[in-house]
Parts: C-alpha cells; sequence; structure tokens
C-alpha cells in the first residue's frame, strides 16, 4: 500500500492521534529510538495521550537495523497484540518498521524469508504511520528499507514496506545538535543530487529533487549554525521531497558505496555517503551522460546547492562540508587507507547499477 496521506507542516505530530482512529486502530504498537522519543518530545507533540487505543512501546536501540534487530522487533509486535505501528525516529527506527510490518503479514516465513520477499503475504499488512525526527532520510514515503546482516548491506524494496500515513512536523528536529542536523541534511541532499542523475529519473523526481536541492542550498547552513525553526521546517520539507524523488528513481553510486564505510566504522549513514559524493563527481569529468558531458549536468545540479567557490566539483562539495562541520575525506574521518580496498569491494551493486555511467572503481580507489 503506497502513502495516501502526508501532512507536511509544523504541528502537523498533533494530528497522529486522529490518524489512528481514521485506521481504526485497537492496539498501536510505538517504535521508537533509545533517546530520541524523549529529546524530541514527542509524547507531547503527537498527543499521545489523547490516544483512544491501547499502546505498547518498543525501543529500537540498533543505530543501523540488522536481521536478527528486526526479527527481535516483530516478535515482539506479534505477541503484543497490536495492529497498528507508529514508528517515530529516524531512519533506522522507520525501517524497523518497515520490516515488522513485512513480517506481521508473512507469518508462514521467516524473518529472512520475508525481508527479501521470498514469497507473498498471506495476512492483511498491519497499518503504519511513520513520524521522522530527523530531516535526511524520506524514508516515511519510500517503499525500501535497509538493514544489514553479517555486516553487509540488504535492501526491502517492495510496495508493502511504505508506510500508509507520513507525518512530517519539523518541531520533532529541534533537538538535534548540529553534527546530526548537518549528517541528515547530507544525507537529504545527496538523495536529490543522485536522483537528479539516476537512470530512472523522471519529470515528477526531477522536479522533487531539484526543489529539495534548493531549499537545502538556502537554508540547512541556517539549520545547522542557528538551529533556526523556520530554517528546520524547509530541511525537513526538503528531506520529504527527496524522499519521494528516490521513491520513483533509488539512489546510485555514492550510496552504493557509502554502506560499507557505516558498517565498519561507525560512520553516521549521511556523512558516509557526503564523504563519496565528492569522488564521485571528480570521476565524472571522464564520462558522458545522455548526450553531453555527466560534468556539464552535475554543473546544474550544483548550482542550486550556491556551493563555495573553488577550482573542481570535488573541491566545492568538500569545503561545503567543512562549512557545515563535516570532515570532507575519509582520512580526515580517520578511516586508514588500508581499509579503502576493501571499501570498495563491498559496494552495493544494485545500487550502482541505477548510476548513469559506468564508473572505473579501480580509478575510484586511486581518486580517495
Amino acid at each position: 500500500m503506497s502513502v495516501h496521506l502526508s501532512l507536511v507542516f509544523p504541528g502537523a505530530a498533533a494530528h497522529v492521534p486522529q490518524l489512528a482512529r481514521e485506521l481504526v486502530a485497537r492496539r498501536i504498537a510505538v517504535l521508537r529510538g533509545p533517546r530520541s522519543f524523549e529529546l524530541s518530545d514527542a509524547q507531547a507533540l503527537l498527543h499521545l495521550g489523547a490516544m483512544t487505543c491501547d499502546r505498547v512501546d518498543y525501543i529500537v536501540a540498533d543505530a543501523s537495523p540488522t536481521l536478527e534487530s528486526i526479527e527481535m522487533a516483530g516478535a515482539f509486535f506479534a505477541g503484543s497484540g497490536a495492529d497498528t505501528i507508529l514508528a517515530i525516529g529516524g531512519g533506522a527506527v522507520i525501517d524497523t518498521a518497515k520490516g515488522v510490518r513485512r513480517i506481521a503479514a508473512c507469518p508462514h516465513l521467516c524473518a529472512a524469508d520475508a525481508l527479501r520477499m521470498r514469497g507473498g503475504s498471506t495476512r492483511r499488512l498491519p497499518a503504519c504511520i511513520a513520524v521522522p525526527t530527523t530531516a535526511g532520510t524520506g524514508s516515511e514515503v519510500t517503499p525500501f528499507a535497509t538493514f544489514y546482516v553479517g555486516g553487509v548491506k540488504h535492501s526491502v524494496d517492495h510496495p508493502d514496506a511504505m508506510p500508509d500515513r507520513a507525518v512530517v512536523d519539523a518541531r520533532l528536529t529541534g533537538s538535534l545538535d548540529a553534527r546530526q542536523t548537518a549528517c541528515s541534511g547530507v544525507d537529504a541532499i545527496c538523495h536529490g543530487i543522485e536522483s537528479m542523475w539516476s537512470r530512472a529519473a523522471t519529470t515528477e523526481s526531477i522536479t522533487y529533487a531539484s526543489d529539495a536541492l534548493t531549499l537545502c542550498g538556502r537554508y540547512l547552513g541556517d539549520a545547522i549554525r542557528e538551529g533556526d525553526a523556520n530554517a528546520r521546517a524547509a530541511v525537513m520539507y526538503a528531506a520529504h521531497l527527496s524522499g519521494r524523488a528516490i521513491a520513483i528513481t533509488r539512489t546510485t553510486a555514492a550510496h552504493a558505496l557509502s554502506y560499507a564505510l557505516t558498517a565498519r566504522f561507525g560512520i553516521p549513514h549521511g556523512h558516509a555517503v557526503g564523504l563519496f559524493m565528492g569522488p564521485v563527481l571528480a570521476e565524472h569529468a571522464r564520462e558522458v551522460h545522455r548526450g553531453k558531458g555527466i560534468a556539464e549536468y552535475q554543473e546544474t545540479i550544483l548550482a542550486r546547492l550556491a556551493l563555495p567557490n573553488a577550482r573542481t566539483p570535488r573541491q566545492r562539495w568538500e569545503a561545503q562540508l567543512r562549512e557545515w562541520g563535516l570532515p570532507a575525506t575519509l582520512a580526515e574521518v580517520g578511516v586508514p587507507r588500508s581499509a579503502y580496498a576493501e571499501l570498495i569491494a563491498e559496494v552495493n551493486l544494485e545500487r550502482l547499477a541505477n548510476h548513469p555511467v559506468r564508473l572505473d572503481l579501480q580509478h575510484l580507489l586511486d581518486a580517495l
């Protein structure tokens, strides 16, 4: 089931009890992070005390969901008697909720087979309301989720993963510090960039992505430096738009390269993607895209971000990361050069195949 209602405005969170009633929720399982729920003041902002249905809570502790952690959450949901999921948190929480939803609809399958879509559902999908507390993943409007098995990234990519309702309220991001705001904002930007040059780009996805990049270019700096409420609202909306864009196109090389960096070195996802975006931009100087140089096309894309002045796109991108308070290279985050080849070798081939041009991974490795 696809999202057929998204509420995107400051104050939207207060409508969650009404949405639960409209979905005829009798017992709702609240999946939430170990700290974000309290820090975001979600209990008050979502008016959870006004819920007319029963409620049980489950804390999603893993920053990067694993098969085991999703299986545990699925077992909790199955034993709770809940019929509706309310996911309140960042991408890890919402991705976990998507996995739980799939497991609940496939009781005849083990968790691994359910998540890998090795069989159809035999029960009705539990309703799902997604409420992000970060401005970056856009997971509330995408039909896919990420989980790890032995440190290797796997994807759920199926309409069953799409939440029924998305509630996007920037007030829930008010407690994020500058680094968290920067990391999640960079994720939203990379979604926009990659969606625009994706092989699967459409007029609709390009509109979503280009608007998202313009908003991030104008407001992300203020959201990071000042925590300005209006800037946070703009970036939250941009992240939502980028989510809608990648729901159509999927991501490409920078995301494909990033997952091993997060799994092996604990680099936050958005920052990990940003660290690979610079080398990808540099590699594009040698490529051709739809009859014109990809370097020329990416200049059109990057112009929406108003990046700092520098000689090359990579230099401009890395200068911008530093202005936002983030290290800009693998060396700056302490990744030893001896690990670079393994990171490249663990590239996600599914996402890499969506890139507009064939990248020379050895050349990319040399450029790191």
